[in-house]
């Protein structure tokens, strides 16, 4: 029986070290916003190698007389600051529906060019915390409501193998 125990915690050790030397292909969580429109999202990262990632959210955001549903897709270049820091930065797009309150006009449509930098600390534990900008330029904008915010966004995801 003892011996069984050990082996566990052995194999549970030997988990977590070679855990905390590779960077998870899969991260999930949640990102949260805040500026003209606050809110959150679902958040999906996906490592394309060591140094570059894929990010995915799908959110829904309120403001006092605006509101969006968006999905920003972001391809990110990571780089090490000091162990388990690292800053990454990045660009992509953002394709939502957004609707004004006063009006009570839908705009059936809206896109943005998105850039993205940021900061992110990986817990011995496999959970990161981020914390990033994120300036926005909308391009398509039917009626010109807004079209260029910048937003500070916390994340909190799960790493996954």
């Amino acid at each position: 029986m003892n011996g069984k125990i050990s082996l566990v915690l052995l194999v549970s050790m030997l988990s977590l070290k070679a855990w905390s030397q590779t960077v998870p292909e899969h991260a999930f969580g949640l990102r949260f916003s805040g500026d003209i429109l606050y809110g959150g999202s679902l958040n999906y990262q996906y490592s394309a190698n060591e140094e570059t990632r894929f990010e995915f959210n799908f959110g829904m955001f309120e403001g006092s007389d605006f509101g969006a549903t968006e999905v920003q897709i972001t391809y990110q270049w990571l780089f090490n600051l000091y162990e388990d820091f690292d800053w990454y930065a990045g660009g992509g797009g953002n394709l939502g529906f957004q609707s004004i309150r006063e009006t009570k006009q839908n705009l059936p449509f809206g896109a943005s060019v998105v850039g993205q930098v940021g900061i992110q600390y990986s817990l011995k534990i496999p959970l990161h915390i981020s914390v990033d900008v994120c300036p926005e330029l909308q391009i398509i904008n039917i009626n010109g409501y807004k079209p260029t915010w910048l937003s500070l966004n916390l994340g909190v995801r799960y790493l996954l193998f």
